[in-house]
């Protein structure tokens, strides 16, 4: 009875349920990153704009929900930007700005 009293204190305390939501927060916009991330890339080797659409929606969820998962885009925009300068004779640039303008309209 005493160790049910107590998981009911401890499930009804505000202050543990804040902790319990800025976890979940911090977490989720990690996971929207690396999914973002995950979808970009695989609509990059995959030459898929749907997939970089897709990778777009989920950067864009990420760039809302907290503040640091901004840098998804930024490294997002660098890599295609780095990727079409140095690498012009495997990857062609109207593929390139196809991709980047499916992810961006995601």
């Amino acid at each position: 009875m005493v160790a049910f009293g107590a998981a009911v204190m401890v499930g009804v305390n505000h202050s543990l349920w804040m902790l319990n939501r800025m976890a979940l927060w911090d977490n989720s916009a990690l996971l929207f990153e690396l999914i973002a991330l995950a979808f970009l890339i695989q609509g990059l080797r995959t030459r898929s704009p749907l997939i970089a659409f897709i990778g777009g929606v989920a950067a864009g969820i990420g760039f809302y929900l907290y503040l640091p998962a901004r840098v998804t885009v930024v490294l997002w925009v660098l890599m295609l930007a780095c990727l079409g300068l140095i690498s012009r004779r495997k990857v062609k640039v109207r593929r390139l700005l196809v991709l980047t303008a499916a992810s961006v309209g995601g």
